[in-house]
């Protein structure tokens, strides 16, 4: 019954901002989503959010993003300007849940790009599922349970809300990382 844990309502109850905080980050991540680009900061490093097109790739770079993961089965990143430094496409349909395998490269990538300083984006088609998915990965990887993870970017990024089998994985991760006791990659 571990599972149990890690549903929508159990987050949402952890998650410590104010009602009115909730809706204006929201309602800004959704004006973001139709209007600007679709991203949100996480911390320094990180960063998660949906698809984009070529030309707002500029834009994203001179936010300071340097390295793109993207989980969309639904179509290929491509871009203007300067490329990033670092990509990484992990193939996942819309509204399923990554690997295990897959998260495993998208950790080693993420610890990979941050020991290199540099700011990366994880993406899907929206930032709602996948994205916000894997980023909480990366962060139970780095010693985060799996609700303080998600709790911590559903915080940043209200939209997020992963479904059941994705809120599965993510409590399969969190058991997987426990018990091989997975610790930040060296570089």
């Amino acid at each position: 019954m571990a599972q149990s844990n890690h549903k929508s309502p159990v987050v949402r109850k952890l998650t410590p901002l104010t009602l009115s905080q909730r809706i204006w980050r929201y309602s800004t991540t959704q004006w973001q989503r139709v209007w600007a680009i679709n991203m949100t900061q996480i911390n320094e490093l990180l960063y998660v959010g949906g698809a984009f097109r070529a030309r707002q790739w500029p834009i994203m770079y001179a936010a300071g993003v340097r390295a793109v993961l993207s989980l969309q089965g639904e179509r290929e990143d491509t871009f203007t300007g300067t490329p990033p430094t670092r990509t990484l496409r992990l193939i996942v349909q819309d509204f399923y849940a990554p690997s295990i395998d897959q998260l495993q490269q998208a950790v080693i990538f993420l610890q990979d790009a941050h020991a290199a300083q540099l700011p990366t984006l994880v993406h899907c088609r929206a930032g709602v599922g996948r994205a916000p998915l894997t980023a909480s990965a990366y962060l139970v990887a780095q010693g985060m349970s799996a609700v303080d993870a998600l709790t911590y970017i559903q915080n940043m990024r209200p939209i997020v809300g992963l479904n059941a089998r994705q809120l599965e994985r993510l409590a399969e991760w969190e058991q997987f990382v426990a018990a091989r006791k997975l610790t930040p990659h060296a570089t």
